[in-house]
């Protein structure tokens, strides 16, 4: 401080643009500022990598979304999952089971749901001991009156002392009673589906969130893609759910007692362009409008609409993808390529962390999750490049489009790096030999002429 308090400014010689001397300690002081400024920027560009969501979200489930958190908020609360047979929709029952939630499963495979339920009932069964130990801890801690006060609480909470046998364990009845299956496929007649509503609400006496989860996926060239398969995918991925969510609200009274909470699976293809899925990202961008609608024009009687946005799942969505192998026969050279299995999940998620993220979006406070976007880099690092950068963004995609196409024709894991790279040395050949035969063909015009 003393040496600064020396400097004084250079004297004026009339010269607005005259610049003071060089101090040789700013030198010094920037060579020593470069070490922490380049291992912040390291460190930054570290967490933004190990990103496998948005940050708000991230850093709730990071820092605030205990498995107590999720416990308190989902206890007891009535939930119906459709599609919940597999995939993420498998996860969130588990998930949810876990945390002390009244289950009803839809979906159209019952084997599936079966082996669903198998799993849920036992993560009831460890929900349900957790809060019994709780309850006698809390007991030998405040002594015979806070031992009543705990049972009290566990009445009123709906888990009655008769839940537990005579040796202490849980029943069955209770684990099973907490899971309800309901096999429905969501593209059924409105009498079937309303059917289905009434059953859902009766497992539990109402429903308190709605998840809508079932769909289908697309790995197909749009120029190849029939009519028909659009027109299912919009269906399966539009349709349904909307008619779903209409049919609880009205049956179930939400309206009239001023509570209901919908979660809906969306995708970040409903953010961006991805190539291979044109129609399931129309369906997914349709799905995301209607439902960011539905929130605006209902908030004033309650109602809540989370909207997650997956990115690539470690799930069968190559298996349960709509094809037509006439149509890639004949569009992409005799590649037939009908149900392709993903063997490549290293930059994809697993089911289990995006249910359980997915979880903590649905127990974080109303408004602070309506839309959050789930995905490991470098897909989610696309889906913020499109959102604000869409100049940028459109030139890469333009440039990943052709390279994704090829992959998919030779039948290549669309989610591996090498395969991207094979795919795109396969279309730089083919534009050597496109130009020699161009070339050729133009020597052999002149020499005609």
């Amino acid at each position: 401080l003393a040496d600064r308090a020396t400097v004084h400014p250079p004297p004026f010689t009339g010269d607005t643009m005259a610049t003071p001397s060089p101090n040789p300690r700013s030198f010094f002081h920037i060579t020593k500022t470069l070490p922490a400024t380049a291992v912040a920027a390291a460190l930054t560009l570290t967490a933004i990598l190990k990103l496998d969501a948005n940050p708000s979200l991230y850093l709730y489930d990071m820092f605030l979304s205990t498995s107590r958190r999720k416990s308190l908020a989902l206890a007891d609360k009535r939930v119906w999952i459709a599609g919940a047979s597999s995939g993420i929709g498998a996860a969130l029952a588990e998930e949810m089971a876990g945390c002390g939630a009244r289950l009803v499963l839809s979906a159209r495979s019952e084997g599936g749901l079966a082996s669903v339920r198998g799993r849920c009932i036992e993560r009831r069964r460890g929900y349900l001991e957790r809060r019994r130990e709780e309850q006698q801890r809390r007991g030998r801690a405040f002594g015979s009156i806070g031992a009543r006060a705990a049972s009290k609480a566990s009445i009123s909470s709906g888990a009655t002392v008769s839940n537990e046998r005579s040796d202490g364990s849980i029943s069955l009845e209770e684990c099973e009673s907490g899971v309800f299956v309901l096999p429905l496929d969501v593209t059924a007649q409105d009498s079937t589906l309303t059917s289905a509503v009434d059953s859902a609400i009766s497992a539990h006496s109402g429903i308190d969130i709605l998840v809508l989860n079932a769909g289908r996926g697309q790995l197909l060239p749009s120029h190849a893609t029939p009519s028909s398969i659009d027109r299912e995918l919009m269906e399966i991925n539009y349709h349904s759910p909307i008619r779903l969510a209409q049919f609880v609200m009205s049956r179930d009274g939400w309206t009239e007692r001023r509570s209901g909470h919908i979660v809906v699976t969306s995708s970040v293809a409903g953010k961006m362009a991805v190539p291979l899925c044109a129609s399931y990202a129309a369906a997914k961008h349709a799905v995301m409008g209607y439902f960011n609608t539905l929130r605006a024009e209902c908030a004033g009687w309650g109602l809540r609409v989370d909207l997650a946005c997956p990115g690539p799942v470690d799930t069968d969505f190559g298996g349960s993808s709509l094809t037509d192998s006439v149509s890639i026969t004949k569009e992409c050279n005799g590649a037939a390529r009908l149900e392709k299995e993903e063997t490549s999940p290293a930059s994809k998620m697993s089911a289990p962390r995006c249910a359980s993220l997915i979880v903590s979006s649905i127990v974080a406070p109303r408004g602070l999750m309506t839309e959050t976007w789930i995905s490991r880099q470098p897909a989610l690092g696309f889906t913020y490049l499109s959102q604000n950068l869409q100049s940028l963004s459109t030139w890469l995609l333009n440039r990943i489009g052709p390279v994704r196409i090829k992959a998919w024709e030779m039948g290549l894991p669309l989610y591996d790096a090498s395969s991207w790279a094979a795919a795109a040395r396969e279309l730089k050949k083919e534009e050597k030999e496109r130009i020699r035969m161009t070339t050729a063909n133009e020597k052999g015009v002149k020499k005609d002429d």
